[in-house]
């Protein structure tokens, strides 16, 4: 029991530290929030450049928040190739796509809402 415990314990923190470089560069692709204008159609996400995330290891890598040693960059590369990334960054593209849609519904309806009260009280 203590050891499986530990066990889950220690791959948790090695899942975490593998993925938060991850979020963290998609999360940069997101627009700001100050570019979704309800004048225009929701800006789009920017594209996943691996080589760009790439760069960003050194300053934000695993080995930063991880006692095990290794070849990340290369885990990485191959991470980036498989069936399994792919599923990753297509769910949270959709997640940030969706967000984008709604921020930009939210910058509508207040337009709509400033328009009726506009509306309204020049016909009072």
């Amino acid at each position: 029991e203590a050891q499986s415990v530990i066990l889950r314990r220690y791959f948790l923190e090695l899942t975490q530290s593998f993925i938060i470089p991850l979020e963290r560069y998609v999360a940069s692709l997101m627009p700001l929030q100050k570019s979704i204008s309800p004048w225009k159609s929701p800006p789009q996400l920017r594209q996943f450049l691996p080589e760009e995330f790439m760069k960003t290891l050194e300053k934000t890598g695993p080995q930063l928040t991880s006692r095990i040693k290794g070849d990340w960059i290369g885990l990485y590369r191959h991470f980036l190739k498989s069936p399994n990334f792919d599923g990753w960054f297509k769910t949270r593209r959709k997640e940030m796509t969706q967000k984008l849609e709604a921020l930009h519904l939210e910058a509508l309806c207040e337009e709509v809402r400033k328009l009726c009260v506009c509306v309204m009280i020049n016909n009072c």
